[in-house]
């Protein structure tokens, strides 16, 4: 009954426009910061609610210094359509760089894709399967000389219709699977200059 509590104690809403975060942690043991990166153990159910229809991740979340779960998955991550079907599945890891705050530099953090990943249509069908790889890309920031960070990009990629028939990717096929959504802003590859990032607000 004690751990049941804490659980509950633990679940909190945070709200977005018209969307709603919950999260569930379901043991004691979540994640940690240190020098070296993110690391934890504990599986995490993120769900949001919009207009009606249920949206799901079933994957693990980064906990931020003040105990509070973050939107920054890590490790395995599966993603559902609202009708309950697997949207896609691969792993996720945390980067960061450096902001010039108010008082100082003030480090930000955002998600990016590692390894083997799988993409599929709404009738389960599989829509992509792609591998990515690592490299160092420069991002604007509020510092002049803005700074570098670690980000996904697709090194090879089989792409498929509705029917499973294999098909030749498309450039916005391949700009939307180097997109990642970190919190409110999504992080892609810059199409005129290959070795930028860019960040956009979501919409």
């Amino acid at each position: 009954m004690k751990t049941f509590t804490k659980i509950i104690g633990l679940a909190f809403l945070l709200g977005c426009k018209s969307s709603s975060y919950i999260y569930y942690p379901p043991i004691e043991s979540k994640f940690s910061v240190n020098e070296c990166g993110y690391f934890g153990n504990s599986k995490l159910t993120y769900e949001t609610f919009d207009k009606g229809n249920e949206f799901s991740f079933i994957g693990y979340y980064a906990v931020n210094n003040y105990g509070e779960t973050s939107l920054l998955k890590v490790k395995e991550c599966s993603e559902y359509y609202p009708n309950g079907n697997l949207k896609s599945r691969g792993n996720y890891q945390i980067g960061s760089y450096s902001q010039c705050c108010s008082s100082g530099p003030c480090q930000q953090f955002y998600n990016y894709k590692i390894g083997e990943w799988t993409y599929y249509y709404p009738n389960e069908q599989l829509r992509a399967k792609c591998n990515y790889q690592t490299d160092i890309f420069y991002i604007r920031t509020s510092c002049e000389d803005g700074d570098s960070l670690t980000f996904n990009n697709i090194q090879l990629v089989e792409a498929f219709d509705e029917s499973g028939t294999s098909i030749q990717p498309t450039a916005e096929l391949l700009n939307e699977l180097n997109t990642v959504l970190s919190d409110r802003y999504y992080f892609k590859l810059d199409p005129g200059n290959n070795k930028r990032i860019i960040v956009e607000t979501e919409r």
